[in-house]
């Protein structure tokens, strides 16, 4: 068999599943070499660049095991776990920021995925790190970034957040103001200090803060104003990142 591209893998329990994987994928096949396996002689085969489209069952363990499998010969997989029965948020979506590891409701979605990954692996994955001393903010923030294109850290103090740029590459901090220990305007300041082109977004509930004075001197790349927009915060922070 002659590959192109990269090797998408699926592993379904249902013919009709599988039927409707296939019907989504024709045409593409100077993209991609799709190998359609029976659960019981699941096998990764050949070489380059693996997707993995796993259905999740429920009356068996076949996905779980393909998707160790999988991993343990090839890390770098993007695994695309199948599941009309999963309640799933509309759309497709990363399961966890930090994996190559998606969920997908239909089959449509499921291929999407499969053929759109030379767009997210082709790149370097952006890190976005979030400030915030409330951890139910915190926690509703990375929830709304849950399915974006970038990594996700997020901190309650702004003295972790200095220690985390001290060893980990970020692309954009986005703090809250009002914190206790280092106040956000502090933080602010010590981050120029050390890391004056990273850009930073504001997050705040404070009126008027927009327009203040000293955040434009340490030259913010934007604001968002608390309580968050869930389509205002994503597009803020996307378009920092390009900026």
């Amino acid at each position: 068999m002659k590959t192109t591209g990269k090797l998408v893998h699926v592993l379904v329990d249902s013919p009709e599943e599988a039927a409707k994987l296939k019907t989504e994928m024709a045409g593409f096949e100077d993209q991609v070499s799709v190998i359609f396996h029976e659960k019981d002689t699941f096998k990764l085969r050949g070489k380059g660049r693996e997707v993995l489209i796993v259905e999740h069952g429920v009356d068996s363990l076949i996905w779980l095991e393909a998707m160790v499998q999988t991993l343990a010969v090839y890390p770098g997989t993007q695994i695309i776990l199948y599941s009309p029965l999963l309640a799933i948020p509309k759309g497709m979506a990363r399961i966890c920021p930090q994996a190559n590891l998606y969920v997908a409701r239909n089959a449509s979605q499921a291929a999407a995925l499969a053929l759109n990954t030379d767009s997210i692996e082709g790149q370097e994955r952006k890190t976005v790190l979030i400030v915030d001393d409330d951890n139910q903010v915190l926690k509703s923030f990375t929830r709304l970034l849950r399915g974006s294109p970038w990594n996700v850290y997020a901190v309650t103090h702004g003295e972790r957040a200095m220690n985390l740029l001290g060893v980990e590459k970020v692309d954009l901090v986005v703090t809250d103001i009002k914190m206790p220990g280092i106040h956000g305007i502090e933080l602010i300041a010590r981050i120029r200090k050390e890391h004056k082109d990273l850009p930073i977004v504001v997050c705040s509930g404070y009126p008027g803060m927009k327009d203040d004075l000293e955040l434009k001197f340490y030259n913010i790349a934007g604001f968002i104003e608390k309580p968050v927009n869930p389509e205002e915060f994503e597009n803020q922070i996307a378009m920092a990142l390009k900026s």
